[in-house]
């Protein structure tokens, strides 16, 4: 079976070939590897193979991928009569054990960054210190994720970082830019991952390239240049995987070594957070307190509407105070007011073309009755 992502790069097509496989490996061959390739790959076979591998994560997201990739493989072998046993034997699977995602705020995240940082009366050890560079460049990065909600590793298809870029016909500055204001992302399709060994690993994004804008908490206005976001003499980080790693280490590198110091700067300070996506959902809430839209939201996010609404499940209860006695009805307000004045200035020109026609109508009938005898002339 040849392996393809949902983005229909081939998976010989150069240079994306680490991370088609990938994605063909997390979908599907992470699951055969498992199976017995002596026995017959027919429905009955199957059940008892995946009752016994996979039995154990019943109502996880594991046993339905795992599910979801022996469909896949009946119907790629063109065994549809044995499909159609599997899927009245299972019937529809649905995940009832889900992962506790951590619920974070702003207030964590500052004094997580101190910690780290050694900032605001915090101190770091003499090894600590001498690694400061590098903690520097990944707070940076978790930080712009806080910022513009991107997923874990995002961040590295940034196009306009240091230099502008033209969308369309609009020229979108670089964020180090000193003069840019708005701070408008730009998000390449994909993102380059370079081995070891000099070899260039093109590494495609959930979504397709898109803009992202800001979305910061009303209550810290000056949080970018707080978070040395903007600041050039601080770097991102970069990583260089081993070019003899599987596909799956070379795609995820970026995501994975952010875990990692994550993990291991909760352990030295107690205090943090662990799951890079809570960033993105943090992200979320705060483009809601400043009044941003749905849509507004969801296209920076890169998601659906409907997705902002499980999002905002995972807020602390600190959040959701805030959320339900922050006074955002004066934005609210200002955006009835101007939809409101945009109706009634359509109905102002629905009326003026009105009165035109009824005035050209009017000169026309008078013209007509002054060249008719049947006109009485007053003298």
């Amino acid at each position: 079976m040849e392996a393809t992502d949902k983005r229909s790069l081939k998976r010989n097509e150069k240079g994306f070939e680490s991370n088609t496989e990938a994605n063909w490996d997390t979908t599907y061959g992470m699951f055969y590897k498992k199976l017995d390739k002596s026995k017959i790959c027919n429905a009955s076979a199957l059940i008892t193979q995946f009752d016994s591998i996979w039995g154990h994560l019943k109502g996880r997201k594991g046993y339905k991928n795992a599910n979801a990739a022996i469909c896949k493989l009946l119907r790629e072998t063109k065994q549809h009569g044995e499909l159609q046993k599997w899927i009245e034997h299972y019937g529809k699977i649905e995940v009832t054990q889900k992962i506790e995602v951590q619920e974070i705020d702003i207030n964590l995240f500052l004094d997580f960054r101190n910690r780290i940082l050694g900032l605001g009366g915090y101190t770091l050890s003499k090894i600590q210190a001498n690694n400061l560079e590098t903690r520097q460049q990944w707070f940076k990065a978790l930080s712009i994720n806080l910022i513009y909600g991107f997923r874990g590793q995002e961040f590295k298809a940034i196009a306009n970082l240091d230099k502008p870029v033209t969308v369309g016909k609009r020229v979108i500055p670089a964020l180090y830019d000193s003069n840019n204001k708005n701070n408008i992302l730009v998000l390449n399709d994909w993102h380059e991952v370079i081995d070891d060994s000099g070899n260039i690993h093109k590494i495609t994004i959930k979504t397709k390239g898109r803009l992202a804008r800001p979305m910061v908490h009303p209550d810290y206005p000056n949080l970018i240049k707080m978070l040395d976001i903007k600041n050039p003499d601080i770097s991102l980080p970069t990583l260089n995987p081993k070019s003899t790693s599987k596909p799956r280490t070379i795609k995820d590198c970026y995501l994975r070594g952010m875990s990692r110091k994550l993990g291991r700067w909760v352990t030295q300070c107690g205090l943090g957070f662990s799951q890079t996506h809570a960033l993105r959902h943090l992200a979320n809430l705060h483009g809601t307190l400043s009044g941003l839209t749905d849509d507004q939201r969801a296209l920076t996010l890169g998601h659906s509407k409907a997705m902002n609404e499980r999002y905002n499940k995972h807020k602390t209860i600190d959040a959701s105070l805030d959320l339900l006695t922050r006074d955002i009805n004066g934005i609210e307000q200002l955006r009835n007011d101007n939809e409101r004045l945009k109706a009634e200035n359509a109905r102002l020109q629905e009326l003026l073309a009105f009165s035109k026609r009824e005035n050209m109508n009017l000169k026309e009938i008078i013209q007509n009755l002054q060249g008719s005898d049947k006109v009485v002339r007053i003298k």
